[in-house]
């Protein structure tokens, strides 16, 4: 992976430091079908448009963030992938509208998003991701923290996968076969979770309330008709039907939405 040293840009994908930061962008060639955004250095970059590759994070030490203002990533290889570092953030702006997709081609990176390092997400805007491997969002051997966003992921197996999760705030729209890893050490301060089942149809959203009350009694799932249990075990439904984010989704994708 490292072999690859281009950067290749398509579309329309705008690359912006903070001023603290120096970073060279090389070698654009928007004729390939599929490229590597290779970030090396830490510091603070800002994402706008379209990018039809892999935004491969790898600086060896210390922090980088990922400023996700309007970008569109499209990922054959894996949509965002961190591999070295001391953390990752990924920082939302407030009305920001952002998508982040990965064919299922590559097994290595088994996620739209997959962090070695831990990784936190923050800020007032909207993420649509979509796995198509496996996962949505996986930190793997490392913690994942949410602070706000609004989240709409889609996924064939995890929609959530991290050893240690921690949700401070956020709403989070989820289509998969497994929320989140039942496995996982899920702290939830705050927040709101709606589990949305193939099918379209979304189950009572969850918030930190009813997560801690369920933690206190085991009783309570049984009687809010185990919808709570559904958040950490398999989907039951598997009917084809026309159907949503219950009309609490992020709004649309400018070039046609979350599909």
């Amino acid at each position: 992976m490292k072999k690859i040293m281009t950067v290749v840009l398509v579309g329309a994908l705008v690359l912006s430091l903070l001023p603290a930061v120096a970073f060279a962008q090389t070698n654009m060639d928007p004729s390939q079908e599929k490229g590597w955004l290779l970030i090396t250095e830490p510091g603070s970059y800002v994402l706008t448009g379209k990018l039809t590759g892999c935004v491969y994070v790898d600086p060896h030490e210390g922090a980088v963030e990922l400023v996700l203002d309007g970008a569109d990533i499209d990922g054959k290889n894996g949509g965002i992938v961190a591999v070295s570092g001391e953390t990752l953030k990924l920082t939302l702006p407030e009305g920001s509208v952002n998508r982040v997709t990965e064919s299922g081609e590559n097994r290595q990176f088994n996620a739209a998003i997959y962090s070695l390092v831990d990784t936190v997400f923050e800020g007032g805007g909207a993420l649509y991701v979509t796995g198509n491997g496996a996962n949505g969002i996986c930190v793997d051997r490392a913690a994942l923290t949410f602070n706000g966003g609004s989240y709409a992921v889609k996924a064939p197996a995890y929609g959530i996968r991290a050893e240690t999760l921690t949700l401070n705030d956020g709403h989070f729209s989820i289509q998969a076969e497994n929320s989140f890893d039942p496995n996982a050490r899920l702290v939830m301060n705050g927040g709101v979770i709606e589990e949305v089942s193939r099918t379209g149809v979304a189950a009572p959203a969850c918030n930190a309330a009813m997560y801690t009350a369920q933690q206190e009694n085991s009783s309570f799932a049984q009687e809010t008709t185990n919808w709570i249990s559904g958040l950490f075990n398999q989907q039951q439904s598997h009917e084809e039907r026309d159907g949503g984010f219950n009309n609490q989704q992020p709004p649309e994708m400018p070039d046609g939405g979350f599909n």
